[in-house]
């Protein structure tokens, strides 16, 4: 089974990164879709799996993700995702919670991701985690 994670201090963190094409300050955290169910319609992806862009490539912008594809916006501009995804994680990991990842040898980008997800949830204080299930709960079904 996988987990859909949320994190609001995650997405925070990760807008204050770089946005991957321009470099300027990232205006958004874009949730990355996956064909290994961990999204799907209507199913946001975890929280750890996104990438901090510029509003311009986010939504509004002629080569925007939303507009051209996934695909086509990381073939024009040279984003290898599950790479972003996984420097990210361990950035957070070093910055926020002061744990340093090493180079997994013989491990593909794809298949870190869910380690280094259950390694930062492994560190969150368990109110916090249950306070975010909740939300996403009430907001699932608007309650």
């Amino acid at each position: 089974m996988v987990d859909y994670y949320r994190n609001k201090h995650y997405l925070e963190w990760t807008r204050l990164r770089k946005c991957l094409v321009t470099g300027k300050q990232a205006e958004v955290a874009h949730h990355v879709r996956d064909r290994d169910n961990s999204s799907g319609i209507g199913l946001r992806p975890s929280d750890y799996r996104v990438l901090p862009l510029l509003n311009d490539y986010h939504t509004t912008g002629t080569y925007a993700i939303h507009r051209i594809g996934a695909f086509s916006f990381y073939q024009r501009f040279g984003i290898d995702p599950y790479r972003s995804i996984v420097s990210l994680l361990k950035e957070y990991l070093k910055e926020v919670h002061n744990v340093e990842v090493p180079h997994a040898q013989g491990i593909e980008d794809r298949e870190l991701i869910p380690l280094l997800e259950e390694k930062i949830e492994s560190l969150r204080p368990p109110e916090e985690i249950e306070k975010e299930k909740k939300l996403e709960i009430e907001i699932k079904y608007n309650t």
